[in-house]
């Protein structure tokens, strides 16, 4: 069964270099770093139109298309880093 529930954000991210990371810091191709957007967006079999995963191994594909975080979820990282509290939300 799929809980009902209430989409508060949506983030997308697109391909970027990650200089001085990964091994011996030659740099890493990312699409982490996600930013929010407004608006309907299309939901394909294989991910978000609009959005990008680098590694296909681990991230997207017909499993993993959609990845949902409970804003419930956020309290907790609230309470466990005080200092960086007003960095946690969608």
């Amino acid at each position: 069964m799929i809980a009902a529930g209430t989409i508060a954000a949506l983030h997308l991210g697109s391909i970027t270099r990650l200089e001085n990371a990964g091994r011996r810091g030659a740099g890493i191709d990312t699409a982490y770093r996600k930013l929010p957007v407004a608006g309907p967006i299309a939901v394909h079999p294989l991910g978000l139109a609009g959005d990008t995963q680098v590694n296909r191994k681990y991230h997207g594909g017909p499993e993993k298309a959609v990845y949902g975080y409970p804003l419930s979820g956020y309290d907790g990282w609230r309470a466990e880093f005080p200092d960086l509290a007003a960095k946690f939300g969608p």
